[in-house]
Order: C-alpha cells, then structure tokens, then sequence
C-alpha cells in the first residue's frame, strides 16, 4: 500500500501516539493540562500498585523456596556431633 486516502485521526493517533496526536480545539489549555496531571497521577498509582504487588510475590516466592530447601535438606546425625554446633567435635584422646 503506497498510498492511502483516508484515514481516521483517532486511529492514526492510538497506532503511532509517538508520530501523532489529536487536537481538541474545543478544550481550553487548563482543561488539557489538568486532563495530562490527571492521567499522570493514575499512571503513578497504577506503577506504585504494581511495585507493591511484585514485591509481595517475590517475597512469598522467597519463602516458598526457603521452605522448599528445608524439606530437602536431610539431617544426618553423627556420633560427637551436637545438634546446633557447626564444627565436628574429635574425641579426646586418652593418656599422655
């Protein structure tokens, strides 16, 4: 398609917002703005609400995988080895 003959603004706006954009003039320059800071402060909500959510399902998925990992981990009891210590404890030797 080389070349077209009509098309609708409201269309051409929404597929290439960043090349085109529709002008009201029927709205004044106050409305406009405040139409703008409206719409940024629901992005900003819309952001911040997103955030909080990734944060909470990346900290259950922290706890899930830690409790994962501790059902996993087996505990091996040894003869001189304390519940707790993280050293292995030798026997003592006898005599001199």
């Amino acid at each position: 398609m080389q070349c077209a003959t009509a098309v609708e603004p409201q269309w051409l706006a929404e597929m290439g917002p960043m090349f085109f954009s529709v002008k009201d003039s029927d709205t004044s320059m106050l409305e406009h703005k405040r139409k703008q800071k409206d719409e940024k402060t629901a992005m900003e909500e819309e952001m911040e609400n997103l955030r909080k959510e990734q944060a909470e399902m990346e900290k259950v998925n922290k706890e899930r995988k830690k409790q994962k990992r501790a059902k996993q981990q087996q505990q091996i009891s040894m003869p001189g080895f304390k519940k707790g210590s993280s050293t292995y404890l030798r026997p003592k030797k006898f005599g001199l």
